[in-house]
């Protein structure tokens, strides 16, 4: 019998006669009772320890983030009121009239987020160790 240790949701993770299972953590349970007499021995069940979090999990997590200031239906018609104004009232935005202007400022505003938040996705990726909790607020909060 290997005993691996304890998985994310308390369930055991174990190899019994040559079988990888998963135990749960119930006394009635014929092996836990096996794994139980193991542990009387002195033995103990290594503890859960989660897997390191990958560049590609902080990548979802500020697309993620980047999806709440601006869905992806928003930036795509977003980019077209910007391609229309500049085709109808040139490239300058300050000719455009006032519901382009302040459409085209708050896409601006939204996009210089959307920077910050990729930067900081960018300086979270090369942490090493990676934090565990990339969901953390204050991870992301400006510097």
């Amino acid at each position: 019998m290997d005993i691996h240790g304890y998985t994310e949701r308390g369930s055991i993770s174990a190899t019994i006669d040559g079988i990888l299972m998963t135990v749960p953590d119930d006394p009635t349970n014929r092996h836990r009772q096996m794994i139980a007499e193991w542990e009387a021995e002195g033995n103990a069940i290594p503890a859960y320890e989660p897997p390191p979090v990958s560049p590609a999990v902080v990548k979802a997590e500020c697309r993620r983030r980047i999806l709440l200031i601006m869905s992806e239906d928003q930036q795509r018609n977003t980019l077209a009121a910007g391609q229309a104004a500049t085709m109808q009232y040139g490239s300058d935005p300050a000719n455009w009239p006032a519901p382009l202007q302040a459409r085209q400022a708050a896409a601006m505003a939204a996009w210089a987020e959307i920077e910050r938040l990729r930067a900081r996705s960018n300086a979270i990726e090369v942490m090493e160790p990676i934090p565990p909790d990339i969901t953390s607020d204050a991870l992301w909060a400006a510097e």
